[in-house]
């Protein structure tokens, strides 16, 4: 999603409007999810990835520049 996200852009794939993003966990950890744009976009932590001390480490560094569900 976020190779096809950047190649189109995110404005223009979103209408506008706040895009949904499902993250992985390796995209969390990994810290792909910042290529995106914070203002226009919103993490999805799917219930399936597993609150280890990683994934927490990395939405706590997300937590300032995006709004995470």
């Amino acid at each position: 999603m976020i190779d096809i996200t950047l190649l189109s852009g995110l404005g223009r794939l979103a209408c506008g409007l706040p895009a949904f993003v499902n993250c992985t966990a390796e995209a969390l950890t990994g810290e792909l999810v910042h290529a995106l744009p914070a203002s226009m976009t919103v993490l999805e932590i799917l219930e399936n990835i597993g609150p280890t001390p990683e994934v927490v480490d990395a939405c706590q560094r997300c937590k300032p520049a995006f709004a995470l569900c």
